[in-house]
């Protein structure tokens, strides 16, 4: 099996953290982090 799936949503998210520095709510973090994936906030 292959973990090169996990490893590119492991590489989104880390891009993520450093673009995300100074983000002054960690909630907002959270629903940036989501809509990365595509997952449906509710």
């Amino acid at each position: 099996m292959s973990t090169g799936m996990f490893e590119g949503i492991n590489n989104k998210i880390k891009t993520l953290k450093r673009a995300a520095y100074g983000f002054r709510d960690n909630v907002y973090f959270n629903l940036r982090l989501l809509a990365l994936h595509d997952f449906k906030v509710a």
